[in-house]
């Protein structure tokens, strides 16, 4: 599924159905970018220890991950994010 707005941004998911072992999405735009600490909280690890409410969802869409054996990658190159769940080995 690709969506394209006419804000110079895309949106590509790959994989994103039942059963599938590989889910890809792919943003690209002049803004596209991985926040700070994202990494870390998808993790399962704070920085400073706590939690705030812009660390609620990479924390928890880590333990879901977690919970459904796959594990999370992300990769930038140019103005295009990466984000990657592949099942965990």
């Amino acid at each position: 599924m690709t969506v394209s707005t006419c804000l110079d941004k895309k949106l590509t998911v790959l994989g994103a159905f039942y059963g599938s072992s590989m889910h890809t999405i792919t943003a690209s735009g002049s803004h596209a970018r991985i926040p700070a600490h994202v990494e870390e909280l998808i993790a399962g690890r704070s920085e400073t220890g706590t939690i705030d409410a812009h660390a609620v969802q990479p924390l928890y869409t880590g333990m879901v991950a977690k919970a459904a054996g796959m594990a999370i990658a992300f990769g930038i190159e140019g103005d295009t994010v990466t984000i990657t769940a592949t099942k965990a080995e």
